[in-house]
């Protein structure tokens, strides 16, 4: 979590295809 991400980025990091 050292860069921002917004609510699409830490869903996709949660679920990475």
């Amino acid at each position: 979590m050292s860069r921002q991400g917004t609510a699409e980025e830490k869903t996709a990091k949660s679920d990475p295809i």
